[in-house]
């Protein structure tokens, strides 16, 4: 990638992988992480997460999958954004099992799940159909005081709008408190 000027920086890096990975130009966005490695530069959960996510995108769970547990090899611990980016992927093809147990496991290991973590296996259970499981996700925001998201609320109308079957879960819906209000 350098054959002569200033060496790169991780915000050089970030910048690189984020334009690549959001042109969906995978191959490149790989290249680039090659080079990295290969220039022995420390990667960082934001390099991971950003190739991580144009993976997933991109359906190429596997090789997300195999990089992600390269995070750990390498001594770094996933931070919420990239536990979020390896749950997503899963969500979005309908391995709502393994997705889950990503979700589990991030919460194992100490990481608290943000709105955005949670609005991705709401809607992979959502898409499979697995309403109780979707519902099950507000109550969890709830019991540690998220404030639900514009997907989140649109979810939930969106729930109660599609049909009568629906509608028996109104009484299902939690509250989240001042916080929404405020």
């Amino acid at each position: 990638m350098q054959s002569f000027g200033p060496s790169h920086d991780r915000i050089t890096y970030i910048t690189l992988l984020d334009g690549v990975c959001g042109k969906d130009l995978i191959v490149e966005a790989v290249t680039v992480f090659e080079d990295m490695v290969d220039s022995n530069f420390q990667s960082c959960n934001k390099t991971c997460s950003i190739l991580i996510s144009g993976l997933c995108k991109d359906g190429q769970i596997e090789i997300a999958k195999k990089l992600f547990q390269g995070i750990f090899h390498i001594g770094l611990v996933p931070d919420v954004v990239t536990y979020t980016e390896i749950i997503n992927g899963p969500c979005k093809e309908g391995l709502m099992e393994e997705a889950n147990e990503l979700f589990c496991q991030m919460q194992e290991n100490a990481s608290l799940p943000h709105t955005s973590t949670f609005n991705a296996i709401r809607s992979g259970f959502y898409a499979a159909n697995e309403i109780q499981k979707a519902m099950k996700t507000l109550h969890e925001m709830a019991e540690i005081d998220l404030i639900p998201e514009a997907n989140t609320m649109s979810f939930v109308v969106d729930l109660l709008s599609k049909d009568e079957q629906h509608k028996k879960y109104i009484d299902c819906i939690p509250t989240f408190g001042r916080k929404v209000l405020e």
